[in-house]
């Protein structure tokens, strides 16, 4: 999808909307994801504006889809203030989104402080958050940020993924070297 396609696509809704169609949080979620892939915050929030205007209830994947697209905008303090506003408990899935929103904006501190949060509101450390802050703290260099999470991992009891060792490679590697080692693989 293009990024002036999700103009088209909102107007294509509202469409449907006028004619009767009764829609779902499924279709508002595809809108959702268009605008995300595209990098379309603002048109993100236009569609939740939407569900809410014809009474559809966002889901934890809306909340997701949006804060994926104001991650790649690097708007994170917008996805934290909707994240406080959210009717909803987040999960697992809704922090690793954020912490990638936070890995756009190479802001290793942030997100250290969002997996304390999500702690405290008893979403412990995953395989998928872990992860995600692993990758992070590869992007951003920050080997103490790589070493606190592997071992918030390993006391959360987080069985290490086959995404886990790939970034311990990466990080035994070096980025350059492992960029290397990812093409060979790929061949």
């Amino acid at each position: 999808m293009r990024a002036g396609a999700t103009g088209a696509m909102l107007q294509v809704l509202r469409d449907a909307l006028e004619r009767g169609c009764r829609p779902d949080v499924v279709l508002f979620n595809a809108a959702l994801s268009g605008c995300s892939r595209v990098s379309a915050p603002s048109r993100a929030l236009d569609v939740l504006r939407e569900m809410e205007r014809v009474g559809v209830p966002p889901n934890l994947r809306t909340y997701c889809a949006l804060f994926a697209a104001l991650g790649k905008r690097k708007r994170m303090d917008q996805a934290l203030s909707l994240l406080d506003a959210m009717p909803l408990e987040p999960d697992e899935h809704v922090f690793a989104t954020l912490i990638g929103g936070f890995r756009q904006a190479k802001d290793g501190a942030a997100a250290q402080a969002l997996v304390a949060r999500a702690e405290a509101a008893g979403v412990p450390q995953t395989a998928l958050t872990g992860n995600a802050m692993l990758h992070l703290a590869l992007d951003v260099g920050d080997d103490a940020l790589f070493d606190e999470t592997l071992e918030g991992m390993r006391h959360a009891g987080t069985a290490a993924s086959d995404l886990t060792h790939a970034h311990i490679v990466a990080r035994a590697l070096g980025a350059s070297e492992y960029a290397e080692a990812r093409t060979a693989l790929d061949e």
